[in-house]
């Protein structure tokens, strides 16, 4: 009778086994290969990122200096408005990083594009996704950033052409 319950039920062998195919599948496909160029150690951990974040806000606002007439107030604005945004979304990819304990973007890297002008998106990324809430660093050096950030908006806007 023990033998016909074992049968019914299918067996802690099989479940590992589909389990191990599935993982075996993920790693030779194209998907795990992109994941680890993006989380792999040599850009989200190096100052490569941080001048790559340089490089593209630059050509950007370059792009944008060719189609439209700016005032150097938008080109501050649109940088901080770009560093806000990468900033928080880099929060969230360090947060799901951490969550599924893979490699994570490098500190530095997090308060760097904060100082660089992202520190709007820092405070919103480690608002809304819980991040880095218990570290001394973020709590105190963000909160500068964004004053520095702020001071400096301001000064453009306010001082002019």
């Amino acid at each position: 009778m023990a033998k016909s319950s074992q049968n019914s039920s299918p067996s802690k062998s099989s479940k590992k086994h589909q389990k191990k195919g599935s993982q075996k599948a993920w790693k030779n496909s194209l998907g795990k290969k992109i994941w680890d160029a993006l989380a792999g150690p040599p850009l989200l951990e190096s100052w490569l990122f941080l001048i790559l974040a340089v490089v593209v806000d630059v050509v950007l606002l370059f792009i944008l200096w060719l189609n439209f007439e700016f005032q150097r107030s938008h080109f501050v604005i649109g940088h901080a408005l770009f560093f806000s945004i990468v900033t928080f979304i880099f929060f969230g990819f360090d947060k799901f990083l951490a969550v599924n304990e893979k490699r994570r973007v490098a500190e530095r890297n997090l308060l760097g594009l904060s100082f660089l002008g992202g520190a709007v998106g820092g405070l919103l990324g480690i608002i809304v996704f819980r991040h880095k809430t218990r570290s001394l660093w973020f709590r105190f050096l963000i909160p500068i950033a964004a004053i520095i950030n702020a001071c400096y908006v301001i000064s453009i806007i306010l001082g002019g052409e």
